[in-house]
């Protein structure tokens, strides 16, 4: 027990020498931060691998693996190009209003969740799809459609991908497994608020 638990240990302190450092919005913000980070994502890469499979906390497999994927989105063409047009706008320097826009989101979300008693520590407690994914549903488009407004169509699609990569594992196991759609939709309507079109 004693070695699993310092295999778990280990585990998080591979993504921590990042995450301490520094937070997802500040590397939007500074392209150094962001070229300095992808030069560390291969050893991050290695450090997970050695000690993942030995770790018997899954939470904490999932937040390592959630974490190296969005490094790697951000470090990768797509993630350089999209935070390279971001660090540009506004809300780069106002990163404390973009973090206060996803807060409210997730706090609606557990709020929500506690006000009609939906358990999603206790494995036995585990709500069914039917029950949990339309909350899944209004978190995604509180989300995208309120970093669409705040920040525009950039930033809404930035944070559709990285909230995508963090949720997808975690939200398939409670059997939301068409989320990616409503993801889209709800994407498509905030598109649609904004400029007066569906697209």
């Amino acid at each position: 027990e004693a070695a699993k638990g310092s295999s778990c240990s280990k585990l998080c302190k591979c993504t921590r020498r990042i995450t301490e450092c520094t937070t997802f919005l500040e590397i939007i913000a500074n392209q150094k931060i962001l070229y300095d980070m992808c030069r560390k994502v291969r050893g991050v890469r290695r450090c997970i691998k050695k000690h993942e499979k030995s770790c018997p906390d899954e939470h904490i497999r999932y937040d390592a693996k959630a974490v190296l994927d969005v490094l790697d989105y951000m470090c990768s063409g797509r993630g350089r190009k999209l935070i390279s047009m971001l660090s540009d706008s506004q809300c780069a320097e106002d990163l404390m209003g973009m973090e206060i826009t996803v807060l409210d989101c997730i706090d609606e979300f557990e709020v929500a969740l506690r006000t009609d008693d939906l358990d999603l520590v206790k494995p036995e407690m585990k709500p069914a799809p039917y029950e949990f994914c339309p909350y899944v549903e209004e978190l995604d488009h509180c989300l995208i459609q309120g970093t669409y407004w705040l920040c525009g169509d950039d930033w809404g699609t930035f944070v559709a991908d990285v909230w995508r990569i963090f949720s997808r594992d975690e939200m398939a196991d409670y059997g939301c497994t068409n989320r990616h759609i409503r993801l889209r939709r709800s994407t498509s309507m905030a598109r649609s608020m904004l400029s007066g079109k569906s697209r």
